[in-house]
């Protein structure tokens, strides 16, 4: 009896649809994450350097209300430096160049002040501490010889001279602020300048810290 060879199929079964239609979504999910480009938040570079001007005038601010006027100009100094390193498509740059000028003002303000001359006060100069006046006594007959003739010395006690001068000036504190010591412009001082708020505001207010008319400025 001959021989019977059973040929056996090679052929592949056939991929199910929804097995294909998974890996078509992996791949194009996997090509997604591989190639489109990445959106991160941007960070304005000139934020830093804005808040840091801010902080060197708040401290210059305060170096006028003690009278430090050179302090104050190396801080404005400061501040402006921070500021013109604020490039040109931050949303910083146009405030920051209205604080230039407006810093370059009070700095011209405080070099004025630096170069007011110092009122100068004289020390009483009193005259001689003791002056001497002899008076010979006259002669009117001849004193015994084992007498000798004194003359008489009269001490007078030296009034010293006094020399008034004005007193200095203590500092410049504008009427339309009663409550606190704030100085008159120039320069045009904003409520950023100062540490005091919800003070009474009255009269002229040269630096317009009232901006509603209730009579308290810097409120917030």
């Amino acid at each position: 009896m001959p021989k019977v060879t059973k040929l056996v199929s090679t052929k592949k079964q056939p991929i199910p649809k929804h097995l294909r239609r998974a890996g078509f979504a992996f791949v194009a999910i996997l090509m997604l994450a591989l190639f489109y480009p990445r959106t991160e938040k941007s960070v304005d570079a000139g934020e830093e350097h804005w808040q840091a001007s801010l902080e060197l005038a708040q401290d210059a601010a305060q170096s006028i209300q003690s009278s430090r006027w050179n302090n104050a100009s190396s801080d404005y100094e400061n501040a402006i430096d921070e500021l013109k390193l604020i490039p040109s498509d931050s949303e910083f740059y146009d405030k920051a160049q209205e604080k230039i000028e407006h810093y370059g003002e009070k700095i011209e303000w405080a070099q004025r002040k630096i170069d007011q001359p110092s009122p100068v006060i004289t020390a009483a100069t009193p005259k001689a501490e003791t002056l001497e006046v002899v008076e010979a006594v006259s002669e009117v007959e001849e004193p015994p010889e084992d007498i000798e003739e004194v003359p008489e010395v009269i001490e007078v006690e030296a009034v010293p001279e006094v020399v008034e001068t004005e007193a200095p000036t203590q500092q410049n504190c504008h009427s339309s602020y009663p409550s606190v010591c704030i100085p008159p412009a120039p320069p045009d001082l904003d409520c950023g300048d100062i540490t005091h708020r919800r003070f009474t505001v009255s009269g002229s207010d040269p630096h317009r810290f009232d901006g509603d008319n209730d009579g308290i400025g810097c409120e917030s």
